[in-house]
Formats: structure tokens, sequence, C-alpha cells
């Protein structure tokens, strides 16, 4: 199915009469998706249904989100396009039975999701990339560190293409990770891999770019500290869909705040060293966080204290920002991953996916994708 637009409702529909829908892969906030596939090649596709409202793109829409970094990836070369999910096709129709009707959206000025009704739906059909990170990870098919550094080289390989483009993916857990299995080489640039699993990205509807001109958005500021990684670090690396799949997970999903870090600071001391003396390794800007943050006058500098991002202010301009908490936090982890899951209120002992020397590389060289691809390379 070649990457346009059917403008005629027809086609479009003599189009969806040519599959069969296998089943409902998710029923989310505000998209519907199936899995579907083509009658006569059996060839699997995504169906991803999200009421809009007007013919116009929005961007404030996660399914206009999906289109344009579909739409991206579609048009890339095949040895960049295999790491992502990209589009085949898309249409404007009214929505149906398979698709909810109800156009969601959060208004950052009351902090309330509103509800618009509408018979207007965005159809995306999308590559099928396969089943998830969570389902290979839960499953313990991912056994051996090899495989485990594959992984992450083609995950943080797909990150990079998105970034190189001014997109950041924004929700990198392991259930937007896919895989498939492969017994060609697979190429990582100039590297050639082999892997038992292709790995791929999908679901694009939190992505971030400059151009979606989102209030609060800090789509440069999250490039800038490759928030992605930093999000595939925590989600995927630290395990915490083995942790929410726990029988008895906590009542409240923990966050990290500044509380977390003063308890680290106060009661560990010596993995709070341990941190500290890593971090500042890093240049003058986490010296001149932590000076501040372990001085009398912490209270004067701290910013907003249950703000999704808590900051620090040095000398007049916010620095580290959206960063230190949670590379605080990943070091935690890595240093004591016991004393991590009890701060956090997991009743659990699974480990970290990888060592605490692989976490602390790709902490102290957080911003450096290329360099940590080529360190997992090297160990392979």
């Amino acid at each position: 199915m070649s990457n346009y637009y059917f403008k005629n409702k027809n086609l479009f529909n003599s189009i969806i009469m040519n599959y069969t829908i296998i089943k409902l892969l998710s029923n989310g906030f505000n998209n519907t998706v199936y899995l579907i596939e083509n009658n006569e090649d059996k060839i699997k596709y995504i169906l991803k249904i999200g009421p809009i409202v007007g013919d116009k793109t929005n961007y404030s829409n996660e399914i206009w989100k999906d289109y344009d970094v579909s739409l991206f990836a579609s048009k890339l070369f095949n040895n960049k396009r295999r790491f992502l999910m990209s589009s085949h096709g898309h249409s404007i129709n009214n929505c149906n039975k398979l698709s909810n009707k109800m156009y969601q959206y959060f208004d950052t000025t009351t902090n309330k999701i509103n509800s618009i009704k509408t018979n207007k739906c965005l159809h995306l059909f999308l590559d099928y990339k396969g089943n998830s990170l969570a389902k290979l990870i839960s499953s313990n098919l991912i056994k051996t560190t090899r495989e485990k550094y594959n992984m992450i080289i083609q995950v943080l390989y797909a990150l990079n293409i998105l970034k190189q483009s001014g997109y950041c993916h924004n929700d990198v857990h392991a259930n937007n990770i896919t895989y498939t299995e492969t017994d060609k080489p697979i190429k990582i640039g100039s590297k050639t891999l082999t892997s038992k699993y292709q790995y791929s990205l999908i679901d694009y509807g939190n992505s971030k770019h400059i151009k979606y001109k989102e209030k609060y958005a800090y789509a440069n500021e999250h490039l800038k500290i490759n928030w992605d990684v930093i999000y595939f670090i925590k989600e995927v690396i630290l395990q915490h869909i083995l942790l929410l799949d726990l029988k008895n997970p906590p009542q409240i999903n923990p966050l990290f705040r500044m509380e977390n870090i003063k308890l680290i600071k106060n009661k560990h001391t010596d993995i709070w060293n341990k941190i500290k003396n890593t971090l500042c390794k890093k240049g003058n800007d986490y010296i001149k966080w932590f000076d501040i943050f372990e001085s009398n006058e912490i209270n004067k500098f701290y910013i907003n204290f249950n703000n999704e991002y808590p900051q620090l202010k040095l000398d007049g301009k916010n620095i580290i920002n959206l960063s230190i908490t949670n590379e605080i936090d990943i070091l935690f982890s890595a240093y004591n991953r016991t004393k991590w899951l009890k701060t956090n209120m997991w009743k659990s002992d699974i480990p970290n996916l990888i060592s605490c020397k692989d976490i602390e590389f790709m902490i102290l060289n957080l911003r450096d994708t290329n360099k940590i691809i080529t360190y997992f390379y090297s160990k392979i």
C-alpha cells in the first residue's frame, strides 16, 4: 500500500473491505487501534482511528502527531525506516462503529479534560511492527546480555533518527517498542548487528516538535537534554514495566520528586556522595547545582515544588532543566537497587536490566547518543 491520502470516501471504503480486522489492540484516551490483515497477500497492518475537529491538521490532538511522525518515517530510506512505524495512507472520514466519536483534549488553562462531539475521524494505515518489548521482557525471552545490548543499540538509533529531525518521542516505554524475529544483519549507520530481533519504535501521540507550537511543550529543552534517552533508561533499563505488572503494586505510583532526593542525601549519605561525585564529572553546571542544593539557602532557589519539571535557578537562568533529578534517580537504582526499590515503595527484587557500570556510562554521556551506541556495540 503506497503512502497517499484517500480523498475518495468510496475508495477508502473499498480498501477497508479488502482487509480483515484481526483484533482490537487498544482503545485509548483519544484513539482506537486495530490489527488488520490484507485478504490477498495476508500482510498485517495497523489501523488507527481518532476523532478530530475540522479538516485541518491540529497537533494538539494525538492522532495528528501520529500522522506527522509516521509520514516522516515513511519518507526515510529502508535502512532507517525499519526502526520506526511508518504511514501507508490516511483518510478523513465520518466516524463509524469502529471509532470513538468524542474528541478529547487537555485544556492547559483549566487543567481539565474537555470533550467535543464530532462526526469526523482520521484513519491511519500504519506498519505492523510485531509484539511489544514488554511481552519479550515479561516472558523472559530477552535473556542474554548480548541481546539486551542489541535492543539498546537499536532503540537508541531509532531515537537518534527522530532527534536529528527535531522530534522527541516522549513516551519510550516497553509497550511502545516492538520486535520481530530476524535472520538478517541489521545496519546501524556504518555498523552491522547480528541480532535475534529487529526492534522498532511505535506510537507517536505524545511526541514533541517545535512546529507543533504547544504551550509548555519544552520541545527544544527535551532535545537538548536528550529526554528520550532518560525516559528509555527509567522505563526500560530500570524495568518499570515489570514493577507495574507485580501482583501487589503500590496504591499510588511513586513519582521521584525533590523530597526523594532529600531522603537520599539525609539517609543514604554514601550513595548520595557517589551520585554527586559521578554527576559532578559532567561539569560546572552540575557542581553548582549540588552546591546550591546542599546549601542552607535551598528553599530560596527551589522554584515551584510541585512543578512537573522541578528545577533550580542558578545565576538568573534555569540549567539542567528536566534532567538532573531523573539522573539522580537512575544512579540511585544503579548504585543500590534494593534501597531504590524500598524508597519507591516497590515490593520486588527485580534487578536493573543491565549492569551498574553500563548505566553509569549512559548517564555520563547522556547527550551523546552516538557515543553510547558505540560503547554498547564494542561490548557485543
